[in-house]
């Protein structure tokens, strides 16, 4: 197959589903609107250009992605979101095209009429949409895509590269870990990751235990609220921003660590992040919302915490360090066990490899 995928290259996700493309030996063009994240690989013809602000950048971006689509000839054109680059696809006037929800671009824009409309045009204007999360096809059938078909396709992990690891002292000196517990939140800097619960919980924890050290890794509009906000609480010390990590060390940092955070109330399935501290066998607390009970049911191989209350996640983090009751052992081996069983990218990406050949097919009947 021919694939040109339209995906932000400054976002791993989009990484780990086009390189498992260019391993099956597809032929793959990728569109960005960031001038970061530039793939590694020859084997992909990648073109990046500035997001638009503006209706004459939007003319633009239409008159080099249409150039793109007239030189490479693609056979399936894939949008990861349908938020911005929902309407990057509605441009490219293409069939047949595939549409992959990330969860919050369904979730948050529901809340909108205007984004809900524009958000429904595109998902009606594609021929196959893919969410991670059953819950979520209810929501996209809410908003009035009834006619599309929408299959299930977790985002999956590289189970070989994320795993139990010996901690490297390399990476210990590299992010100037400090000693005693660690926890560590890898969502971005964005308010629908709600951030904030996580800097409340770190005051919270500190003040019992001021040996536990918090560390956000990520970036995003909220970089500098949220360090004064560290600031204002006193607890600069404690809790250490450190910025993107390349995917490179991420498995090993995440094996230097103790506890795994998320906070986000909009997950649609599973988080990536999630997903890879998991199969790296940490000690996981994520919100309790949507799916997230079905993958981590509390006390059996993760915990989960009311969503936006930094008091329980707090509670949460002291009884995983403090009680000797709990068997952290087997729910670690658990939490990897559920991850090699049910997110593995591999298995996921030769389902979508399927669905994307008879989606072809069906357009050439």
């Amino acid at each position: 197959m021919k694939i040109l995928f339209l995906a932000p290259s400054n976002s791993i996700h989009s990484h780990k589903w086009i390189n498992c493309f260019v391993k099956m030996k597809h032929q793959v063009a990728w569109f960005s609107m960031s001038t970061e994240g530039a793939p590694k690989s020859a084997d992909i013809f990648f073109t990046s250009v500035a997001k638009p602000r503006y209706i004459f950048g939007w003319i633009c971006v239409y008159l080099r992605l249409a150039r793109l689509i007239r030189s490479f000839k693609p056979d399936v054109v894939h949008v990861h979101s349908a938020g911005s680059y929902g309407v990057l696809g509605l441009l490219a006037f293409f069939s047949p095209k595939i549409v992959t929800v990330w969860g919050s671009d369904v979730v948050i824009n529901s809340e909108s009429f205007l984004k809900r409309t524009l958000c429904k045009i595109i998902l009606r204007n594609s021929n196959l949409i893919t969410t991670d999360a059953e819950h979520m096809i209810d929501g996209i059938r809410k908003i009035g895509v009834l006619d599309v078909p929408i299959e299930v396709i977790k985002f999956g992990i590289d189970t070989e590269l994320f795993r139990p690891l010996p901690k490297k002292i390399e990476i210990v000196k590299k992010f100037s870990l400090n000693k005693g517990p660690r926890v560590i939140s890898m969502r971005n800097f964005d308010p629908i990751y709600d951030i904030e619960t996580f800097v409340c919980a770190a005051k919270i924890v500190t003040g019992f235990r001021p040996d536990v050290h918090f560390y956000l890794g990520g970036s995003g509009p909220q970089k500098e609220a949220l360090t004064a906000m560290v600031a204002n609480l006193g607890i600069s010390s404690n809790c250490h921003f450190i910025g993107h990590v390349d995917n490179d060390d991420l498995p090993y940092l995440l094996n230097c660590m103790d506890i795994y955070v998320s906070t986000s109330p909009t997950d649609a399935g599973i988080a990536a992040s999630t997903a890879e501290a998991m199969a790296c066998g940490l000690t996981c607390v994520v919100s309790d919302v949507y799916d997230n009970c079905e993958w981590i049911p509390h006390g059996e191989n993760g915990f989960l915490f009311e969503c936006g209350d930094a008091d329980n996640l707090a509670n949460i983090i002291i009884a995983i360090i403090d009680s000797p009751e709990i068997d952290l052992s087997l729910i670690k081996e658990r939490a990897r066990k559920k991850i090699l069983n049910e997110n593995n990218i591999y298995i996921e990406m030769k389902k979508m490899e399927g669905l994307a050949q008879l989606t072809i097919e069906k357009t050439r009947i």
